[in-house]
């Protein structure tokens, strides 16, 4: 359960970090009164914009100090739609007397920033994932901002079981006879999940799903029965380190060429079993 916890806190810090990430930050460094104190120059910086909003910046004036502000509409320079390229030493013109009558009293500027989401691309991509114990697996994603993933990854080791190795013996061995390992070992994996894709920045999203999965790790053995003779042969499951029933990964979908998408994942099946898986993938043309 621990393990399993862990990764949802991943996948919160994630989302987060997106979350903090995406506060703007508009802060005024200096007014100047100009051309005949008809005019005031207001600058401002914006400590950050997100690629995925278009911003529209407006100037407010208060004169009681900042407790009430009024929007200015004569005002030229760097105001308006907002350059995402330039963010510092941005200077607002406001032509004073086209708006009020007299500037007077606790004069006080501020900048504010109105946001709207820029339409994102839908991305659909094609990724091949392997990990220790599946090296075959293929997963599809589509998203923009939120979207969802399948994803099916086995090693086509479909081997059963013929016994339980558990607390140190084979299950179903008559009293007093006794078995002997062989040097075969195998292993039985195979998984079929989906979820969510969240997306965090432009070269990353975050993914978190569930499903079915199974694991067995199986040992060659040999039983006998008391007087020495031959029971029977087979595979024994490994309890300790088997499992079947509800698999949970996190994973993150990073883009290290814009047509190559890299995924990295940690998947648990009964929040006992851990293992990973990474891939690579290409991302499908949009039409």
């Amino acid at each position: 359960m621990f393990k399993n916890s862990c990764l949802f806190i991943l996948f919160s810090i994630l989302l987060s970090v997106q979350s903090f990430a995406q506060k703007t930050d508009v802060s005024v460094i200096k007014t100047e009164l100009t051309e005949n104190n008809t005019k005031v120059n207001v600058y401002y910086n914006v400590s950050f914009l997100s690629e995925t909003k278009s911003y529209v910046s407006f100037l407010y004036v208060s004169l009681d100090g900042g407790n009430t502000y009024r929007k200015l509409n004569a005002v030229s320079g760097d105001i308006g739609i907002v350059n995402p390229l330039k963010t510092r030493n941005l200077k607002a013109v406001w032509d004073i007397f086209k708006d009020i009558d007299e500037l007077s009293g606790d004069v006080v500027f501020k900048i504010v920033l109105e946001s709207d989401n820029i339409p994102l691309p839908e991305k659909k991509l094609w990724i091949y994932q392997y990990s220790p114990t599946a090296p075959f697996g293929v997963m599809y994603v589509k998203y923009a901002r939120k979207g969802y993933y399948a994803s099916l990854q086995t090693n086509f080791g479909f081997q059963s079981a013929n016994a339980a190795f558990e607390n140190e013996m084979i299950q179903g061995i008559p009293q007093g006879g006794y078995w002997q390992f062989g040097n075969t070992e195998k292993q039985s994996r195979f998984s079929i999940t989906a979820g969510i894709v969240h997306r965090v920045s432009k070269t990353l999203a975050a993914t978190l799903g569930a499903g079915f999965g199974h694991r067995a790790l199986l040992w060659e053995y040999t039983s006998f029965n008391a007087n020495d003779t031959q029971k029977d042969n087979g595979f024994a499951s490994v309890e300790s380190v088997s499992s079947t029933g509800l698999q949970t990964e996190f994973g993150v979908i990073w883009y290290a060429q814009p047509q190559i998408p890299v995924t990295f994942s940690f998947q648990n099946i009964n929040f006992s079993y851990v293992t990973y898986s990474v891939g690579v993938g290409i991302k499908l043309k949009s039409k």
